[in-house]
């Protein structure tokens, strides 16, 4: 992801994003798709902190994750900021900056002291109820030792890092919770990136006799080794990457992880965006035990046979036959880049259609991080959200035609394997310029459609609400249980209206450095009434719940009735 070094004197990342972080106080009724709600949500002026240097430490460019999470359980998404920290010659902050939840009260969010202030350098964060009772639990990736708090069930949380095996040091970016091997509870895949240090970068400088004007290329340090861990049933972790095969002789450089049932057989497999080394698929034998099987399928590397700097991805049937489809996010001059299955569930083949998809050439000239498949219409196909966003503060005079801050990019899906920009008509925020990093995706205001939250680095984030849900549309939360993860995870949902069949799979692992909703949302388009929702359960177990109301958000419990959710 690096960049040439360049003898220009540095400006400021804060002066740069200055003008910018003004737009975040709008609250006007604004035109398009999504409305920028920020401000009156009571979320502006309160910045992510980057811990910029003029030393251009690597690490400054990373963070900006942030998660979504009914942490106290009053059926309101609440929001997670994941915060950076000081780094060495960097000015002093006026406050140790430290991660913030925010309370959504309905009408807007509220600050709470809920015992998750970790002050550690943070780049992302991961959702699950790991020890099955019921609430969700928070693990903080860091540059550094991460952090893993363990919910309280009263509205706090308590660090239960190292009781949980969950005190990895290593340079983390982001992790997903899954059912690894279909006992029930949720294992861990922590995704590392680099074997990285300032003092390390410092040296690296210093014997090449250079001033940083640049921020180094990842190619300069060695790849870190990512992490799976196995639950023990109780929420207490321990390594088994080597001895289920979760492991790469030859690491990857990891920026982001994705989750599906990619082969339709029953159990999860593992998808892993490596930065400028090929991506990893960890194919699941049923056991619990994987293979990696990225460049035998045609997913490890571009149709150019290269590999990219992959940072965010997600996995979904884009396509409607049922299959997931991959899309990554890249640098730019790259593009980003969606992997089309083509094969068979025995013989597994992805192609890379970008280009052919329309996806090619929006992408061309941004970097893209944050990211994911969302039916923003409710039409009933998945379209695309990226968060775009330079590496380099500077990077307009290294090369010229480029920028540092960057618009975000929305892609609507036109029903026939192709995409189009629909920025241009998705709202005053697709043309404002930011340094996007973490998106998350969930319904902040329980009216049953998807928003939006953006990580911004060095800037307040953004809560964009969804104005564009037209069509019928119906919200399914799960609850697991008797051989399956009480929150659901895993699972796959599949929804058989107005004569098309719609398969949708729970994760909140997806985008970059971000946690989402652990809800699916089904668009309908102009469908009335729906024939059947299946829910087949990661144990193997298939539930069918007859009679589901559209424009209704459900709770489907393993084996038990459907209840409609209050708003």
């Amino acid at each position: 992801m690096g960049r040439p070094s360049s003898r220009a004197r540095r400006t400021s990342a804060g002066a740069l994003l200055a003008t910018a972080a003004l737009a975040f106080s709008c609250s006007s009724e604004e035109p398009g798709f999504y409305r920028d709600v920020t401000a009156e949500r009571g979320l502006a002026g309160h910045a992510h902190f980057a811990g910029f240097t003029p030393r251009r430490y690597l690490v400054e460019t990373m963070g900006g994750g942030v998660g979504l999470l009914d942490y106290d359980l009053d059926g309101r998404l609440d929001l997670y900021q994941v915060q950076s920290a000081p780094l060495p010659g960097g000015e002093p902050p006026s406050e140790v900056p430290a991660n913030r939840l925010f309370r959504n009260l309905g009408a807007r969010f509220e600050q709470v002291e809920a015992g998750v202030g970790d002050p550690g350098f943070g780049i992302g964060c991961a959702s699950g109820d790991v020890e099955g009772d019921g609430d969700p639990d928070l693990l903080v990736l860091n540059f550094g030792a991460n952090v893993f708090y363990r919910n309280a069930g009263d509205g706090t949380f308590g660090d239960d890092s190292v009781a949980a095996g969950l005190t990895d040091d290593r340079w983390s970016v982001c992790a997903g919770f899954f059912d690894a091997d279909r006992d029930g509870d949720l294992d861990l895949y922590v995704v590392n990136y680099l074997l990285y240090s300032t003092a390390l970068q410092d040296e690296l400088f210093a014997k090449s006799g250079l001033h940083p004007d640049a921020y180094p290329h990842p190619d300069r340090f060695d790849a870190a080794v990512d992490a799976f861990l196995l639950n023990d049933g109780s929420g207490r972790f321990a390594d088994a990457g080597q001895e289920r095969g979760l492991y790469a002789p030859v690491p990857g450089k990891g920026l982001g992880v994705a989750f599906s049932d990619i082969d339709l057989d029953g159990d999860t497999d593992v998808y892993v965006a490596n930065d400028s080394t090929p991506n990893f698929l960890f194919r699941n034998d049923g056991s619990g035990h994987f293979e990696e099987v990225a460049a035998l399928t045609g997913c490890a590397f571009n149709r150019d046979g290269t590999s990219e700097a992959s940072m965010g991805v997600d996995i979904a049937d884009a396509t409607g036959d049922g299959r997931g489809d991959v899309f990554l996010t890249h640098l730019d001059i790259e593009t980003n880049t969606f992997y089309e299955q083509t094969g068979t569930p025995e013989f597994l083949e992805f192609r890379d259609r970008t280009a052919q998809a329309g996806l090619a050439s929006a992408s061309h000239l941004l970097t893209g991080f944050g990211t994911g498949f969302t039916d923003f219409d409710a039409d009933g196909d998945l379209d695309l959200f990226v968060a775009n966003g330079d590496l380099h503060d500077q990077i307009a005079e290294l090369m010229p035609g480029r920028t540092y801050p960057q618009p975000d990019k929305l892609f609507e899906n036109l029903g026939n394997g192709e995409y189009r920009d629909a920025s241009a008509l998705a709202g005053p925020h697709f043309a404002r310029k930011l340094v996007g990093r973490g998106a998350a995706f969930g319904d902040l205001d329980n009216d049953g459609d998807t928003d939006i939250v953006i990580g911004n680095s060095g800037a307040d984030m953004t809560v964009l609400e969804n104005r564009a849900a037209t069509g019928n549309w119906i919200r399914v939360k799960l609850v697991g249980g008797d051989g399956n993860p009480a929150d659901g995870q895993g699972a796959r949902v599949v929804v058989e209206a107005g004569g098309r069949t719609l398969s949708r799979e729970l994760f909140t692992a997806r985008s970059y450095a971000s946690a989402n909703e652990a809800m699916l949302f089904f668009g309908l388009g102009a469908a009335t009434t729906i024939d059947r929702t299946r829910v087949h359960w990661p144990s193997g177990r298939v539930d069918e719940y007859p009679g589901l109301a559209v424009n209704r958000r459900w709770l489907l419990p393993q084996a038990g009735q459907a209840r409609e959710l209050n708003r």
